[in-house]
């Protein structure tokens, strides 16, 4: 496959690049990783003013876009309103057309925390009452941020989706422990709460857990480049015993070998990209290059971040640096449906069915 930007690509990457930057510097990211809410309205109002929910976007148009805001640790429920929700809809649904114009939507798929992944969606709770519905899920991305959820089941063997206002109900939402203030977590528990059932696309789970790697992997991808300009920032300004302290070894290969680690994983997530865009055949190998390349990037960006932590010495070990904020989500993203071990273990898998 011959993968290259087109020059409206490139400009994309710009434009949102110089946005983010300017809109949500690294205090800025933290003022609103440690409020409550956790986010800026007027950020999701002008991420669709500026059309990052519009339907034209291709994958690879997201996927510059994916970076980007992993860069900026981009905190709203805009990525898994277009990474997750926006695939699962029929393009007549009321919802998709919302979304069209700015209305962010996150998926609940999880019924207990030991079963997480994507591939065990439980049945689809089903209504108590005309439009009402009592359930509980875990582990809902940007629950807080977003204006409604939608609640994945199984229904009938066939996927199906119930849409719940948690802007007009937000005593469903609880919130869950976790490291990274700017991609919070959250439980849903509703009690008679109203729902809508939602009219699903074709698209199946299998597909929608490699669309989401690949998103992930794409935005670990902006992660790992930030957490690996700290260090490089640090290293070309720090003096010790007279010398800039990036000429010193111990120094630079540690921020060389993050840069490696950054740019196999860069090949293999645009590998990953081309095969989303040309869509999906069900070939076992398509999947397994889409599971590399989500934990190759995780990976590299939790590498590059723990490393740049290091060349930053005491001041990265506290948060009187930005830096750890980036560690946290490289962590989010390397746990977030399925660990290392578990995409190993699917990938050698593929590969020896592949080879008998």
């Amino acid at each position: 496959m011959d993968f290259s930007f087109s020059d409206e690509q490139h400009l994309l990457r710009k434009l949102a690049r110089e946005y983010l930057t300017d809109r949500l510097p690294p205090e800025r990211i933290g003022e609103l990783a440690d409020r409550a809410a956790g986010r800026d309205s007027t950020v999701d109002r002008e991420l669709f003013e500026m059309g990052w929910f519009g339907d034209e976007l291709g994958f690879v148009d997201l996927l510059v876009l994916f970076e980007e805001a992993g860069r900026a640790l981009l905190p709203s429920a805009w990525f898994p309103t277009v990474a997750v929700v926006r695939p699962l809809l029929a393009a007549s649904d009321e919802l998709a057309e919302q979304i069209r114009n700015g209305r962010t939507c996150t998926l609940a798929w999880a019924a207990d925390r030991a079963r997480s992944a994507l591939d065990r969606t439980p049945a689809l709770p089903g209504l108590v009452g005309p439009g009402l519905l009592t359930t509980s899920r875990v582990l809902v991305p940007d629950l807080e941020q977003a204006d409604s959820v939608l609640v994945l089941g199984l229904d009938a063997g066939r996927l199906g989706g119930l849409e719940v206002d948690t802007g007009a109900h937000p005593e469903v939402i609880s919130r869950c422990p976790n490291v990274d203030g700017t991609r919070r977590f959250h439980d849903l528990h509703t009690d008679r709460t109203p729902a809508r059932r939602v009219q699903l696309s074709a698209t199946g789970i299998e597909s929608l857990r490699a669309r989401l790697w690949v998103a992930l992997a794409a935005e670990a991808l902006g992660v790992a480049g930030r957490a690996l300009d700290f260090g490089i920032e640090h290293a070309r300004t720090r003096t010790q015993f007279g010398r800039i302290i990036g000429t010193y070894q111990g120094v630079s290969h540690r921020l060389v070998d993050a840069y490696v680690r950054i740019e196999l994983a860069r090949s293999l997530v645009y590998r990953a990209a081309g095969i989303i865009e040309e869509g999906l055949t069900g070939d076992p190998l398509e999947i397994a290059v889409c599971s590399a390349a989500k934990t190759r990037a995780a990976g590299a960006a939790v590498f590059a971040a723990e490393n740049s932590i290091q060349v930053l010495g005491g001041m990265g070990m506290t948060w009187e640096h930005p830096i750890h904020r980036w560690l946290k989500r490289a962590m989010t993203l390397n746990a977030w449906d399925g660990n290392p071990d578990t995409h190993l273990d699917r990938i050698g898998e593929s590969i020896m069915a592949f080879s008998t």
